[in-house]
């Protein structure tokens, strides 16, 4: 256990493979929406130099643009009502990201600081594969 005693996501998961070794569990494990767009976000972060905003640390919004088009059911980021367009302003507006995103920082999948460039943990390498 960490210092927190919490047991690191990668031993939960893996003892929760070796408890479901049929490979269709796994299978399906691996085809499901959020898994599958927090890969997008975890390689996204690791392939780009994302530097949290001065702020909160939360993602710029040029690299929120990018990588939620990337998901499996890319959010809309902007909103038009009338004639009126209400544009992105931060990552915390756009739920699927601003989910991963805090999945990933309490799993211990990313570290993220304010001002500070985020990046992808050994922990989360390992989810990668």
């Amino acid at each position: 256990m960490d210092r927190s005693g919490v047991e690191p996501v990668r031993r939960r998961f893996i003892r929760w493979v070796g408890q479901h070794r049929r490979a269709e569990w796994v299978r399906k494990a691996g085809e499901l929406p959020l898994r599958r767009d927090m890969v997008t976000l975890l390689r996204y972060i690791r392939e780009n130099r994302v530097v949290g905003t001065q702020g909160t640390g939360n993602m710029p919004l040029k690299d929120v643009r990018k990588v939620t088009a990337r998901f499996v059911h890319p959010p809309e980021l902007d909103h038009r009502i009338g004639d009126r367009v209400y544009r992105l302003r931060s990552e915390a507006n756009i739920w699927p990201l601003y989910f991963l995103h805090i999945l990933a920082e309490v799993g211990e999948l990313v570290s993220v600081a304010p001002g500070r460039r985020w990046r992808v943990t050994p922990d989360g390498v390992s989810f990668l594969g």
